[in-house]
């Protein structure tokens, strides 16, 4: 879930994972790097989601294509200064292609076989996005809403599904400021995850932060959704 996404997140702003280094036979130290699963165009940088919350994706939900793996890092780079750029992705070979999630804006959702099976990538940073509808393409699309222990990542502790409801949270996220200058400002409040359950039975979830209102990646909540959230539980 997107708790694994995060940890990796802010392991280093630049998406290359954590490193270690170990000595060469000529006691030259060599980077290895754990890189996060992610594709980047356009500017933004997209994470695999593991989906745990939701079905996973079936060869109907892919779109046309949207682009071409131009790099690998994995096996490719061994700085861990390295700055990702448009075409970039750290396990999918070059040539990969990447397409759309029907049903959904691709600023918001791509997807790619590797393996063959299909992953999900579902935008993290995007640096022009001025608020939710940025990064979240939920509108008419969520059922429900969970409240997901912060501590496993599976413990339900409450829901939201009454239409009138999800709906009216739904637009307090895509009208949200987004300030992504900024790794999550916590003022001592509880931490959740907070899944969005959406009508074709997949899911996001992303980490939030009742203290500071801050939902991942830098979406500012007012506290009318804190309110919402704590009436759940």
């Amino acid at each position: 879930m997107r708790h694994i996404a995060l940890f990796a997140a802010l392991c280093t702003l630049l998406l290359t994972g954590c490193t270690s280094t170990l000595p060469t036979i000529d006691q030259r130290p060599v980077a290895l790097i754990d890189w996060v699963d992610f594709v980047q165009f356009n500017g933004t940088t997209y994470l695999a989601s593991h989906g745990e919350a939701g079905r996973a994706l079936e060869e109907a939900d892919l779109g046309p294509e949207f682009a071409r793996v131009q790099f690998k890092l994995a096996e490719n780079v061994n700085d861990p200064g390295y700055q990702s750029k448009d075409g970039d992705a750290a396990f999918l070979e070059r040539g990969t292609s990447v397409h759309t999630v029907r049903g959904y804006q691709p600023q918001f959702r791509l997807a790619a076989v590797r393996d063959g099976q299909i992953i999900l990538y579902e935008a993290d940073t995007n640096p022009n996005a001025k608020q939710g509808a940025d990064l979240l393409d939920l509108r008419d699309k969520v059922a429900s809403i969970g409240v997901v222990s912060a501590e496993d990542g599976t413990t339900e502790l409450g829901v939201l599904n009454d239409p009138q409801q999800v709906a009216a949270l739904v637009e307090l996220v895509l009208a949200a400021p987004v300030d992504q200058s900024q790794p999550p400002q916590d003022d001592a409040g509880q931490n959740y995850m907070i899944v969005f359950h959406f009508k074709d039975a997949t899911a996001t979830s992303r980490m939030y932060w009742s203290g500071s209102g801050e939902m991942t990646r830098g979406i500012r909540l007012p506290e009318e959704f804190q309110k919402a959230i704590q009436a759940a539980l």
